[in-house]
């Protein structure tokens, strides 16, 4: 089966720095990972890949093999027609597979996000493409479907190629990691946990050599001061000889002692050029090496505990367009306590959310509350509405999730997961008693996942928590709570 290559290639915006660099690729059948930070590259990369964009320089070979490229937004259900209302034994295949039900279809605006995303994978997989892009495609999906989702992908025999967050879908699904970091674009073995290793070992490695080296140059700039010292002394020394010669001393004395100190000028003036020759060497060779990415500063989350011990409550039925979607609930989360709302696609857990803010007493800027979706304004005006000192340190604690402080301030158009930094960064600010977060781990590179969870693992107030990463719920621990019965095909939208 045809692989897709990219050779020698470049891409540049225009008025930006180079976003892929020199990039060289093989991309065979199986699935591929592609990580890095977010900005790095990753979906102009798939852009390069499906044509949407031609490289500045280089070439896009795609071995003639179709194309289906799923992307983030699961809001048109236009490309799911064919595929759903298909009674092919393909499409009834992936459907079974996927878990789909024809007729949920037809009620495509009150389907959850996570079952569209599985109607939108399984449309593409039908179409038996050679080469399959997706793009954050467990986003929103609750761990049954991620499971679902798994199973389906590691049947595809085509070229399949994955921007993921997702840890456990890359270690499980990946035999190859593509890492792109500061322009270059590599291929690692193996899946991300795998991968990651590999280029924590070769940094780890890179930084000793660079320490090494600049200990070297420190080393032969004291040994070259030390015998530029002694050179000028002997220079200074045998200048004083010849003018001061005793009328005491004899010829061929005074001839010796100064042919000695001659000959000790010169030595320590060879001696000073050598030093002086290998420190250039060493100082060209650090010039060549790599210098590492400074490490961020950790994010430090400044909260106290609300002055209550119930921050949250909600006590009764949970209707959602006159569905009842659980007949009694009962949450009271204490100003300490961290609950990972579980429960799957469409059982009600961001309504569940919803109905429980609503109802909250608490000062609005003691209450962070990060929804699935994002909108540029409302994470411009999170942060516009913060004063002075509150931007200031918004953006340091977005410079601690990478977030790039200049975008911010030019106004320059954000990512998705940009825009998820700079909310959560204005958010923390503020100093909350209570954080809800519903999907916190969406459009987040991997980097800023693993800092995230760091900086909420030491805060004190309380957390409620919505997510299908079972790692991140466990690193922040989260106790796991399901308040909805078992649920009936996804028809709302949780």
């Amino acid at each position: 089966m045809s692989s897709i290559r990219l050779a020698d290639v470049t891409f540049a915006y225009p008025q930006q720095n180079c976003l892929i660099d020199a990039c060289t690729l093989d991309l065979p059948p199986g699935w591929t990972g592609i990580v890095g930070r977010n900005g790095a590259g990753k979906s102009t990369l798939l852009d390069l890949i499906d044509g949407t964009i031609e490289p500045s320089t280089g070439r896009v070979d795609r071995g003639g093999l179709s194309l289906v490229r799923c992307r983030q937004s699961t809001t048109t259900a236009d490309t799911v027609a064919d595929f759903a209302t298909s009674w092919s034994s393909a499409a009834l295949r992936w459907m079974s597979l996927l878990e789909l039900e024809p007729e949920d279809y037809w009620r495509w605006d009150t389907l959850s996000p996570g079952t569209r995303r599985r109607w939108q994978i399984g449309a593409a997989l039908a179409g038996d493409p050679g080469a399959l892009l997706l793009d954050e495609p467990t986003n929103h999906l609750d761990q049954h479907g991620c499971r679902l989702l798994l199973g389906a992908l590691r049947r595809f025999r085509g070229v399949g190629l994955i921007v993921s967050h997702d840890r456990a879908l890359l270690d499980g699904l990946c035999q190859r990691t593509v890492r792109i970091h500061r322009g270059a674009v590599r291929t690692f073995i193996g899946g991300y946990a795998e991968a990651r290793g590999q280029w924590l070992a070769e940094e780890a490695e890179a930084l000793a050599a660079l320490e090494a080296t600049q200990s070297d140059a420190r080393a032969l700039q004291a040994q070259l001061t030390a015998r530029s010292t002694r050179h000028d002394s002997a220079k200074r020394s045998l200048s004083t000889r010849s003018r001061m010669t005793s009328v005491r001393d004899s010829d061929a004395r005074s001839t010796a002692a100064k042919g000695r100190a001659e000959r000790a000028e010169l030595t320590l003036g060879r001696e000073k050029a050598v030093a002086r020759a290998q420190l250039e060497r060493v100082r060209g060779a650090l010039e060549a090496m790599a210098r590492p990415e400074a490490s961020a500063s950790p994010i430090l989350v400044d909260a106290a505990r609300a002055g209550r011990e119930i921050v949250l409550r909600f006590e009764g039925p949970l209707e959602v367009a006159g569905r009842v979607l659980a007949p009694m609930v009962h949450l009271h989360l204490r100003r300490d306590e961290r609950l990972w709302l579980q429960g799957a696609n469409g059982s009600g857990k961001t309504s569940l959310i919803g109905a429980a803010l609503a109802q909250s007493d608490l000062p609005d800027d003691r209450v962070l509350f990060i929804a699935q979706e994002l909108s540029a304004d409302s994470a411009r005006a999170a942060f516009e509405a913060l004063d002075a000192d509150g931007r200031h340190g918004a953006l340091q604690i977005g410079a601690a999730l990478r977030l790039d402080a200049r975008a911010v301030v030019d106004g320059t158009a954000l990512s998705p997961g940009e825009l998820r930094k700079l909310t959560i960064a204005a958010g923390l600010v503020r100093q909350p008693w209570l954080i809800v977060l519903d999907e916190p781990t969406n459009d987040l590179d991997l980097d800023s996942v693993e800092r995230l969870e760091a900086a909420l693992s030491d805060y004190p107030g309380a957390l409620l928590l919505v997510t299908h990463d079972a790692a991140f719920a466990g690193r922040l621990r989260a106790t796991a709570w399901t308040p909805f019965n078992e649920p009936e095909q996804s028809t709302a939208r949780a």
